[in-house]
């Protein structure tokens, strides 16, 4: 679902659902990835974009996921992923070029996990 009700701010909320037939999980003994069991992934995302002035631009955007392996040998303990970020959320800032003398454009970005 995507809007422009608010002045200046583009903003979506999206909601999604993936299921994988098999994993690629990391084993660290080896160094590499190994195929394992089903898994079901699902999660919200909010994306705003806000332009209050022709020369800055703030983008901020927050994602919430769940994992989850489905096809475990014991289906009562099908564990959640252990090595996840869950919860992410980004803040860029965009400030164009003010005219001469004042410089280019400058960009700030931080991300963070919840």
């Amino acid at each position: 679902m995507r809007t422009e009700m608010v002045p200046h701010l583009q903003s979506s909320l999206s909601l999604w659902r993936l299921t994988l037939d098999s994993e690629l999980v990391f084993a660290g003994d080896a160094g590499t990835t190994e195929a394992s069991r089903p898994s079901l992934r699902r999660g919200i995302e909010w994306s705003n974009r806000y332009i209050p002035h022709n020369w800055l631009l703030v983008d901020f955007d927050v994602s919430v996921s769940r994992a989850q392996f489905t096809g475990s040998d014991r289906p009562w303990r099908a564990p959640i992923f252990q090595a996840r970020s869950d919860r992410v959320a980004s803040l860029g800032v965009t400030v164009k070029d003010l005219g001469p003398g004042r410089g280019p454009c400058m960009r700030a970005t931080s991300a963070r996990g919840l």
